[in-house]
Formats: structure tokens, sequence, C-alpha cells
């Protein structure tokens, strides 16, 4: 049995000067592909649309890798990690060519989202600063899938079964 959770809690400055928090996250199945889509992001504090622009860009991540993951994407990556672990594709690029058009893919139009939302208030883009870290994952047949992408600060990692924490890729 795996657990995945998220948590926010309202940061000491943000309670102090009565802020809400600025950050969103999402934990969700992506259709009947077995795939987990999680999605955590925190808007900078000097950022008046911060708050905003969290939400949108784990809304909108989300939304896409539900949709990648559950169609032909989400079945080309599995294949491809499960090609690199059996040997036959001896380069670990051949994963992240398969990572980029499914993660790279729902950070971008996570971007754009925020983009069209600053054009339509009509407030520069970089007012709904954010972080987003986004993570799938799947039990397969060869055992544990994870794939994270990340902008910002922050980082995504796992327990390992003897309780030690690894983390899952290179952080800023």
């Amino acid at each position: 049995v795996r657990k995945m959770i998220a948590a926010s809690k309202r940061g000491r400055s943000h309670a102090h000067e009565g802020k809400f928090r600025d950050d969103d996250f999402l934990i969700t199945g992506a259709g009947e592909s077995d795939w987990v889509v999680i999605a955590v992001a925190d808007g900078a504090g000097s950022a008046t649309k911060a708050r905003r622009g969290s939400q949108i860009a784990v809304h909108r991540a989300v939304e896409v890798l539900v949709e990648l993951l559950a169609g032909q994407e989400g079945s080309r990556l599995e294949a491809s990690v499960a090609s690199w672990h059996r040997g036959e594709a001896t380069k670990e690029s051949v994963v992240s060519e398969g990572l980029y058009p499914v993660l790279g893919i729902a950070a971008f139009k996570a971007c754009k989202a925020i983009e069209a939302e600053a054009a339509a208030v009509g407030v520069a883009a970089r007012e709904f600063s954010t972080t987003l870290l986004v993570t799938v994952y799947k039990k397969s047949s060869i055992g544990h899938i994870f794939a994270t992408y990340w902008v910002g600060d922050g980082g995504v990692g796992i327990y390992l079964n003897d309780g030690t924490p690894k983390l899952l890729g290179k952080v800023d």
C-alpha cells in the first residue's frame, strides 16, 4: 500500500500579517491508466497574484498530465522506462526523452495559462510568480515508476523501504 499525502500550512509571516497562504496542490488519478499525478506550487510572496499563479499552475499542469498519461504518452513513457530497466536502452536519456513530452509539456502549458490570465487581467505575468513541482507515479510490472519535474526552489523525494529519503532530481 502506498500513501501519498499533501498538506498545506500558512507560514508564520503570512499568519502574522493575516494573509492567505500562496500555495496550492492536487493529487489525482489519470483515468484508468493507473498513473497518479501530484502537483504542488508555492507562489512567490513578493508577487501580488502569487496565490492565483500557484492555483493556475497546479490545476493546468494536472489537467494536461491526466490527459497525456491516460493516452499514448503514458504508455510510451512506461515502455521507455521498462526498456531502460531491462537494459535494452543503455542511456538514461531514453527515459528523459520519454519524460519531456509529458512533464515538460505540462509545465509549459501551465506557464502559458498563467501568461493568458495575466493578459486577461492586464497585469505583468511576473505578478503570478510561483514554483511548480509535478510528479507522476505508477506501479508497473517492473516496479514503481516515479517521474518528477520542477521549476523553482523545492524538491520531490520519496522514502525508500528502509526509511531513507531519496531526492528525485536536482534542486535549483
